[in-house]
Order: structure tokens, then sequence, then C-alpha cells
């Protein structure tokens, strides 16, 4: 029997106690970890404040192509915020797994 089939997600139920036990490790490995934690948070609130700015200012000019520049500064915003999210709990993961 092969693992992606429906009968053998049903063999091997989501154990929700081992799911919140693996967030709590994680939100203490971020938690005791300051350079971790200020990278997770520092970078994300540089770029928000500095493309916010930015967005702010080509909002002004009424334009479209100036809120055409605006809403893909907004997209790659989020992307960025995404990301970094993303790269955090991956690093975390790879230290783990070393």
């Amino acid at each position: 029997m092969k693992l992606g089939t429906a009968s053998a997600i049903l063999r091997y139920p989501i154990s929700w106690r081992r799911i919140a036990a693996m967030i709590e490790r994680y939100w203490f490995l971020l938690r005791s970890s300051w350079p971790r934690l200020l990278e997770l948070v520092y970078f994300p609130a540089v770029q928000m404040l500095m493309w916010g700015f930015l967005q702010l200012y080509l909002g002004q000019n009424a334009g479209f192509f100036a809120r055409a520049g605006g809403t893909f500064i907004g997209a790659v915003l989020l992307w960025d915020i995404l990301f970094r999210g993303q790269l955090g709990f991956s690093v975390s993961f790879l230290e783990e797994m070393w």
C-alpha cells in the first residue's frame, strides 16, 4: 500500500498533541534566542517602514503608474514578510536536525 492513498491517511491519524508539543518547543526556542527573535522582527519592521513610506509617497501621486507601482511594492512587502517567517522556522528545523 502506498502512503499517498486515502486508507493510509486514515490509518495514521494526525496527533494534535504532537503538533502542539512541536509548536511549544519552537516557541521556547525562539524565546531563549534573542538574536533569532530580533532577526525575525527587525528586518520585516525596517522593510515595512521603508517600503511603506515609499508607497505612501507614490499613493499621493494620483497617476495610474504610481498606483500600480504602489500595489507592486505592497505585494513585494507581503512576499518578504512571508519569506522571512518561513526562513525563521526552516532555520530552527535545520538546527534541530543538525
